[in-house]
């Protein structure tokens, strides 16, 4: 079983870029931390076409999960009981973040980390890089997630790219 998941506490970035990663991963199924900020709860109310796609993972079926995708942090204490599954030494793990790398950090088979200002950013780059098509809607929270990790673009963080 492949899952797409990110951090817990989740903002509009972590949200976006699973549903941006979904996009790159359509065999993986998309797994809501266990909290969320409040905005991005009012959010998925409002919008329940991008709720209905998240699926529900429940702790029996962790020892299934072959392939981890994980978007927006590469810290295993962000990932709440979900952290469990890193013990698997056959789980493959791609990361996508735009943290700086910290050497507590969860090794991936793949890792695509930039300096950016969301990771939305680096993954609206490969879509764009695939041509894959984005919805209306989908732009709207990838904007969103740029939004909100720059601080309106004001952080010293945002990049062109985010721009």
């Amino acid at each position: 079983m492949e899952i797409i998941t990110s951090h817990q506490n989740i903002d509009f970035d972590g949200l976006a870029s699973i549903i941006a990663a979904k996009k790159l991963y359509p065999k993986a199924k998309c797994i809501l931390p266990n909290t969320i900020e409040n905005n991005v709860h009012v959010f998925l109310k409002k919008y329940p076409e991008i709720k209905k796609k998240f699926s529900v993972l429940s702790p029996g079926n962790y020892k299934k999960i072959n392939l981890l995708v994980l978007v927006d942090t590469q810290e295993s204490k962000r990932l709440g009981d979900l952290s469990n599954i890193l013990n698997n030494h056959l789980l493959k793990i791609h990361l996508y973040d735009h943290h700086p790398k910290e050497a507590t950090a969860i090794k991936g088979e793949l890792e695509i980390c930039k300096n950016y200002g969301a990771t939305i950013t680096l993954l609206v780059e490969k879509l764009k890089e695939k041509n894959i098509f984005i919805s209306p809607l989908e732009a709207t929270l990838f904007i969103l997630g740029i939004y909100e990790d720059t601080g309106s673009l004001t952080f010293i963080s945002t990049t062109s790219e985010d721009i």
